[in-house]
């Protein structure tokens, strides 16, 4: 039986918990800005990880509304893709390496 990409990301954790020794504070990160992307796309399977999905999920980053206190507010700051994009791109990287996905996925986010 395959992995979901939930089962996977909980293995990405623990070996950058374990083997990279991360801050807390960079594991929750990690974990917020997954748990973003599969707010985005619930469904989400490792071979669905194409440089179009990412792309996908960076435009709705960018014009999704949210409320922050009492105000909505629609987008982000060009940083915060950036942040996204590192801590994303971390799990991708660990993907491809050992082969869940084989798609080379480069910043699209730029």
């Amino acid at each position: 039986m395959r992995k979901t990409l939930a089962e996977l990301h909980k293995q990405f954790m623990n070996y950058a918990e374990l083997t990279r020794g991360l801050s807390p504070k960079t594991l929750r990160a990690y974990s917020a800005s997954f748990r973003l992307l599969l707010t985005r796309f619930p469904s989400l399977r490792p071979d669905m990880l194409t440089p179009d999905t990412m792309l996908e999920f960076f435009a709705w980053l960018q014009t999704r509304e949210r409320i922050i206190g009492r105000q909505a507010r629609k987008g982000v700051k060009p940083s915060t893709i950036a942040s996204y994009w590192r801590k994303l791109s971390k799990f991708l990287d660990w993907l491809k390496a050992r082969r869940y996905i084989t798609t080379g996925l480069k910043n699209t986010s730029t």
